[in-house]
This record gives C-alpha cells, sequence and structure tokens, in this order.
C-alpha cells in the first residue's frame, strides 16, 4: 500500500511538504509539481478519513440552496460541486424553501455532521432563521451566494444588480422602447431592490418617466409566477412594448403566457430576462437576458472558504461579480405594441 512517505521519497521532499500540497498549503512551484508527479507517478489515494482525524477536518461542505428544481440553483450547486471536488472536499446538499419553517433545524443538522464550512444561499430566509446563520458563520467559515451581510462574520460573492437591471432596460431603450413593463420579484430583499433601482436608472437615463403602473411585483421568482403577473401588465394602457422579468423563470413565464395568447415576440412585445441560465436557449423565442459568471462566482467561493479554513485571511470577504448581456431572438425587433386587447380576452 503506497504510504505518504513512499510520495515523499519519489518527490525528493519531507512528508511535510508532501502534506502542504495536499492541504493546499503554499508551497514553491517546483516542490508543488514534483510532489503532484509523484501522486501521479505512485497512484497515491490519501487516507481522508485518517487525514480528517489528523487536521480536525471534514473536508465536507454545506450546500444550501432553494428550489432544487430551479435551473439557475441546479447551475450553482453543479459549479460549487465541480470547486470543491477540485479542492478534495465533498459537498452536503440541503434544500431550504422559502418560508420553511424547518430551515434552522436543518442548518443545525448539516452543522452537527462536522461540515468545515458553509456555502448557502438565504433567498426566502426569515429573520429568525438568519440569526442562526451568524451565529454558525462565528464558528465555522461561511459564504452567501448573491446575498452580503454588512457587520457579520459571513463572507459573500455576488453580482452588481443594479448595473445589471440597467444594461437591459438600457438595451432596450436604445433599440426604440419606450413603455417597459417590469415584474419585480424579491423587493423584500436587497437584491430586488438593486433591480428595481436599475430599471429605474436607465429610464430616466433615457428620459423616460418612471410610471408605477408598469411595475407589477410576483409572488416569487418561479415561471408561474411571471405567467400570472404579466397578466396584470396587459391590462395596461397604453400598453408596454417590451418587458423585463426580475429574473430568468418570471420572464419565461410571461412568454409562455403571451404565447397562449397568440402574442408574438419580439414583434408586439419583446421580453427580457436576468440570469441566463441554460434554459434561455431552449425556450422559443430564446430569450434575451443578463449573464451572471455562475461558474466564476461559485469558484471564488470556494476559495473563500478554502483560505478561511487555512486561516489565509481573518477579514470579512464580500465580492461583487459583473454581469454581461446577452442579446437573443426575444428583443431583436422594432418597439410597437402592435396587437389589439380583445386577444386577451377570448
Amino acid at each position: 500500500m503506497i504510504q505518504l512517505k513512499d510520495v515523499a521519497e519519489l518527490a525528493g521532499v519531507s512528508t511535510g511538504s508532501v502534506s502542504k500540497v495536499l492541504n493546499g498549503y503554499a508551497v514553491s512551484p517546483r516542490m508543488k509539481k514534483s510532489v503532484e508527479l509523484a501522486i501521479a507517478e505512485l497512484n497515491y489515494k490519501p487516507n481522508m478519513v485518517a487525514r480528517s482525524l489528523r487536521t480536525k477536518t471534514s473536508n465536507s461542505i454545506g450546500v444550501m440552496v432553494p428550489y432544487t428544481n430551479d435551473p439557475y440553483f441546479m447551475e450553482f450547486f453543479r459549479g460549487v460541486s465541480i470547486g470543491l471536488s477540485e479542492k478534495g472536499k465533498v459537498p452536503f446538499l440541503f434544500s431550504t424553501e422559502p418560508h420553511d419553517e424547518f430551515s434552522a433545524q436543518k442548518m443545525q443538522q448539516i452543522f452537527m455532521r462536522g461540515v468545515d464550512g458553509l456555502i448557502v444561499s438565504t433567498y426566502g430566509w426569515k429573520d429568525s432563521v438568519l440569526e442562526e446563520l451568524y451565529l454558525i458563520a462565528e464558528k465555522i467559515p461561511v459564504v452567501s451566494y448573491k446575498r452580503s451581510f454588512p457587520g457579520t462574520a459571513i463572507h459573500s460573492v455576488g453580482v452588481d444588480d443594479c448595473s445589471g437591471m440597467f444594461k437591459a432596460v438600457e438595451h432596450l431603450t436604445s433599440i426604440g422602447h419606450r413603455r417597459i413593463g417590469y415584474i419585480a420579484s424579491g423587493l423584500n430583499l436587497d437584491t430586488g431592490q438593486q433591480r428595481l433601482k436599475g430599471y429605474q436608472q436607465a429610464l430616466e437615463q433615457a428620459g423616460i418617466a418612471y410610471e408605477d403602473n408598469l411595475v407589477v411585483e410576483s409572488a416569487a421568482f418561479q415561471i408561474e409566477d411571471g405567467y400570472n403577473a404579466v397578466q396584470q401588465l396587459l391590462k395596461r394602457f397604453p400598453l408596454p412594448s417590451a418587458i423585463v422579468g426580475a429574473n430568468n423563470s418570471v420572464a419565461i413565464g410571461a412568454l409562455k403566457f403571451l404565447e397562449s395568447r397568440n402574442v408574438k415576440i419580439p414583434e408586439d412585445i419583446a421580453v427580457m430576462g436576468y440570469d441566463d441560465e441554460p434554459l434561455s436557449t431552449l425556450v422559443t423565442p430564446k430569450l434575451s437576458s443578463v449573464s451572471v459568471p455562475v461558474y466564476e462566482m461559485t469558484a471564488k467561493a470556494v476559495q473563500i472558504i478554502e483560505d478561511a479554513i487555512l486561516g489565509v485571511h481573518k477579514e470579512t470577504i464580500n465580492i461583487l461579480f459583473p454581469t454581461t448581456l446577452k442579446i437573443r431572438n426575444s428583443t431583436d425587433f422594432s418597439a410597437t405594441a402592435a396587437f389589439e386587447f380583445e386577444r386577451f380576452s377570448r
């Protein structure tokens, strides 16, 4: 059975040096390469149980997401899983539906498993659940995805949502749209507020007055919420020539309702989403969207966790990533609401 000392002997270094490489500590590039080559040649497999006992770590990270049936959060989990695997760590996935009364208990369950850290999406969490998270963050590293918690020990990775929504609306005004409806979600969260702010700022820059009746709030971020919310927008006159969803799911819900009423997209109404998960290119027409760098964000979340476990930094890390626009078929025609409202009363 190949042991640590065999790797050290082949690499020409000490067992301590091999251990440093295995545990992610900074070593010289030459040493790291020598150890990695020796590991590959000997096909060395570290004894993770023994390593955990020795280092008093479990090499496992808790990952908490809402909506395990949501493509966006599954893409997030996939990115985290890939990053953790590359670090030799194992993810424990826990689902926390918004407003779940048992979220605090679930957090305690995953903490009691002895995980080394948590990567969480806290969408819909109540204050009582967040209080539990604050306490856990004092004991193990915690990284929040797309939501920051100033004044706490919780690290965060997110995007500049105000700028992202600004880009979406700016694109629509640049191609002639003047009445742009907005399906808002999560207005009780900073994420939702920042996206609404971006919408308002883009209208102001284009010299378009903000109208309350062109903004409707969906119950949540799901497809059915967008399907229901867009019906309210279509009772407003003059009709909007473009609609922006606070995320892709509500935008796709809007697409589905418009399609059911034989509204042509984008000829009659243009539709724009936000988050740009793979489903954007699988619907017809393909959905224009604000693209969020999920894999860069998840890679950074994993790196922050790793660094915190190793004691590389003590301060709280909060990072915002930029967004980009993905322009597709759902917004590529001129701004004209050319249909009659009677279509919707049949």
